[in-house]
Parts: structure tokens; sequence; C-alpha cells
């Protein structure tokens, strides 16, 4: 069962008290969750705000975050939860010469998006990092249907060159593609990370259903400690 998509956000809705808040990554959409979602059980109440129109993001402090590449980033500066899931997210860079070099990238990437957006999109997902997700009609279709502008302005305010170096709490879940190198050496000191198989970095839309059985083993374990579920 797939959830509905109304006022940009993508919800399956029997409220209990296990609510979930799915933060997209760069250039994706409410829609990028939808499969994952579909794995979830029914009771869970699933929020997925569009994050390029700016809309403030609520949630109570029994929610769970999980957040994909720039959508984990995010959630990292924000309120702390009841839970937080990080999928290929970023913890930060750790000195100003890195965080100079990647500016210097990030103000190239953002003049290439608002020059040319449908050939940026070929060439973001032709980068070795994507190298396991095709860029079939129907996710083409979905990102050329996004606002541009806005998704700009989103890279520019969330900027990875900007963001402070942030340690996520002991008890978060990290997943990562296991095809993913990058982040399968970013995460491999945490306890608490597992790699999702058949999967790259995209790996919430590569490997759906293995990605909605970690989060529902998490999510039922935090709710247990909290008794409440």
């Amino acid at each position: 069962m797939h959830g509905a998509v109304s006022f940009g956000m993508l919800e399956k809705a029997l409220p209990k008290k296990i609510e979930l808040i799915f933060l997209h990554g760069f250039l994706g959409s409410p829609l990028d969750w939808e499969k994952t979602i579909s794995y979830l059980p029914a009771h869970y109440s699933c929020r997925v705000p569009d994050l390029a129109d700016g809309t403030q993001i609520n949630f109570s402090p029994l929610s769970v975050l999980i957040g994909y590449s720039m959508g984990g980033r995010i959630a990292l500066q924000m309120p702390p939860a009841c839970g937080l899931v990080l999928i290929g997210a970023h913890f930060g860079l750790t000195n100003e010469p890195e965080r100079r070099k990647r500016r210097e990238e990030e103000e190239r990437l953002c003049i290439h998006l608002k020059r040319d957006p449908i050939d940026f999109i070929d060439w973001w997902y032709r980068q070795p990092l994507f190298s396991t997700l095709p860029l079939n009609d129907e996710l083409r279709k979905r990102r050329e249907s996004i606002d541009f502008t806005q998704h700009a302005q989103l890279f520019e305010w969330f900027a990875l060159s900007k963001q402070p170096l942030f340690i996520p709490p002991p008890s978060a879940l990290l997943l990562y593609g296991e095809n993913d190198k990058k982040y399968a050496n970013l995460y491999s000191a945490w306890p608490n990370a597992h790699a999702i198989p058949d999967a790259g970095h995209a790996a919430h839309l590569e490997n759906p259903k293995m990605t909605a059985q970690f989060i529902q083993h998490y999510v039922e374990g935090i709710y247990a400690q909290n008794g409440s579920g």
C-alpha cells in the first residue's frame, strides 16, 4: 500500500505514537520515499516534507527523523528527536582548507544548476557516487519536475562548506549502500552503522525494502526503550 501525495507531503497515517519524518536529499522530492514507506507497518505515521519549498518542519520529541544525504545533514541541525536515522549523510568537514575547496566546488555547481538544470541532472547522476543508480525515465521525469530555483537555494542554504562538524548521538542509526565506499569508510568507526545490500549511495531508492527493514527494527527498538509503541 502506497501513501497518497497531498500538499507536498507523502502521508501514510494511522496515527498511534510512532511518527517518522523523512527528509529527502538534494534534487529529491517526497516521492523518493514512497517505496520505502510502503514497506513499513501501516500504523506508522509517516510525513515527508518538501524541503525545497521552505516549509517549517514541526515534530514532537517522540518523532524519529530519517534523512538521506542533504536531508540527513539537515536532520543533524534540527532539535533532538526520539531517534535519528542517517542514510549516506555527511557529518561535516573537519578543517578550513577542506571547507574552502568545497566552497569553490559548490559555487561552480550552483552556477551550472542555474544555467542549465537539465544538463546538470545528467552530469549529477554520472558521478561515480551514483554509478549503481540508473537515471531511468521515471527518475528523470521526477527530477526534471522539481523547482530548480528552489533547489539551488536549498543547495546554498545547506551547503556542506557552511555546515559545522556534527557528531551524531550514540543512539543514531547510520545506513549506507554496500557499494558506497565513501560512506562505508566514513561510517566505519560507528557501532550502529549498517550496510544495505545491493545498493549504492541512494540506498532508499535502490533497495527500499531492506532500507525499510532496518528502519523498522531501529524504530521498534527506540520506542520499546521509551515504553511506547
